[in-house]
């Protein structure tokens, strides 16, 4: 994998007082750092509340990366068929993270269920629990369950 960073920008969301959204999005140059749409992001919010009506609601600094060696998706390769994990976050917030055309390895005979100790289930486990992944605003504290869920069959 050859991951390229593309493309940078920072945006603002407003809404007004229907409750409907807007956005102001500024992209930056390939020389910018991170650091910088970060920063830029947080300077941008007051400029365009002082030039709207609406209220400012969020600000979002936006990385792409794009493969640059992409490989060519497996013949058994399904977009519904996931793999979802699940447990909770520190606050006690539920956490679902799930991965798009997961390999049919991963099932075990018979079920949906999947083995959380399985080598690479473990490995991304790990990973979730152990680095700054967060949902509900809070790290993750647990994955607790894992399975495979297909938009088109019915669950085992």
């Amino acid at each position: 994998m050859a991951l390229q960073l593309t493309t940078r920008s920072a945006s603002i969301s407003l809404r007004d007082n229907n409750g409907k959204s807007g956005l102001v999005s500024v992209s930056f140059p390939s020389t910018a750092t991170p650091a910088d749409v970060v920063a830029a992001a947080g300077n941008l919010a007051p400029l365009i509340a002082a030039l709207s009506n609406a209220a400012v609601v969020g600000a979002t600094a936006t990385f792409t990366y794009v493969e640059t060696e992409p490989t060519t998706p497996g013949p058994q390769s399904e977009i519904e068929r996931r793999l979802v994990l699940t447990g909770r976050a520190q606050n006690g917030g539920v956490v679902r993270v799930s991965v798009p055309s997961a390999i049919f390895e991963l099932e075990q005979s018979g079920t949906d269920a999947v083995s959380l100790t399985n080598q690479q289930v473990a490995a991304l486990v790990t990973f979730l629990t152990g680095n700054a992944a967060s949902v509900v605003g809070s790290p993750i504290a647990s994955i607790s369950k894992a399975y495979i869920s297909h938009r088109y069959r019915a669950p085992k």
